[in-house]
């Protein structure tokens, strides 16, 4: 067995979804050589999915401006078909509230009379086992998000997020 592609590639391939080779060498650590060797078939894929889930669209990549990069942050829900894993009884309880009934974690808290802390713990928990949650409904700002993966993309991290934890 070898790697063809880092989580990280794998990642940005996903984020980004080039239509060509020219889109493709445009992300970070595609080499010429990976090109022509792999990209083809990830570029097959990726239209494969992309046909699949018309609401996302291919190269989806920072516009430039003024040869500066500006960024756009795009939130997408979605929806699993099959559940990862199985959780207890309150927290698909409070993934259910959350997610399908539209209530916040402090609504949520005060009907079951418990700490916010352990409604958003539950939803951590809910994440971990491969439930979908809308994390700008608990208040991740677009900024927050830039502040975490610009942190993990700094060394010593140098994006090999695969040994952190959830705090």
């Amino acid at each position: 067995p070898f790697l063809v592609a880092s989580n990280k590639l794998l990642g940005d391939l996903t984020l980004r979804r080039p239509s060509c080779p020219e889109r493709l060498r445009e992300i970070d650590g595609v080499s010429e050589q990976w090109v022509s060797k792999f990209g083809a078939k990830f570029i097959e894929k990726l239209k494969e999915f992309q046909g699949k889930c018309p609401q996302l669209s291919l190269d989806d990549f920072p516009e430039e401006t003024d040869g500066a990069k500006e960024k756009t942050v795009k939130v997408t829900i979605k929806k699993r078909f099959k559940i990862v894993s199985h959780v207890g009884e309150m927290i698909a309880h409070d993934y259910r509230a959350f997610e399908q009934e539209n209530k916040s974690p402090e609504s949520i808290a005060n009907e079951r009379n418990i700490k916010v802390q352990t409604v958003l713990s539950n939803l951590a928990d809910a994440l971990e086992a491969g439930y979908f949650i809308n994390y700008r409904k608990v208040g991740l700002t677009p900024e927050v998000e830039d502040l975490i993966i610009s942190t993990i993309r700094k060394p010593p991290i140098s994006s090999d997020v695969s040994s952190l934890k959830r705090i």
